[in-house]
């Protein structure tokens, strides 16, 4: 069995050099909404596909959109299609 190791220091001093202090707050950020709406929707599609958004959201708005891979933009592309979907099909009275 492996231990966790008590002596690594905190995320904002693992990634100094990489110019990423806010990493840590990045990632809080995006497993607390995943956490939250797996919770409050009892749908892990949801919870997922929230923290795929969000992350891609924060990256892009902090200006790091040339560093996100295409595959991200991609997948985050199809869950806003997924969670947009049925708000339009009700607005035009398919459901």
């Amino acid at each position: 069995m492996n231990s966790p190791d008590v002596t690594q220091p905190p995320c904002w001093q693992r990634y100094p050099a990489r110019g990423r202090r806010g990493l840590c707050l990045t990632i809080s950020v995006v497993a607390f909404l995943t956490i939250a709406l797996v919770s409050f929707t009892y749908s892990s599609t949801n919870g997922i596909g929230a923290g795929f958004v969000s992350w891609l959201v924060i990256e892009f708005f902090t200006g790091k959109a040339k560093e996100i891979n295409w595959l991200m933009w991609v997948v985050s592309l199809a869950f806003v299609l997924c969670f947009g979907i049925y708000p339009i099909e009700v607005r035009l009275g398919v459901k």
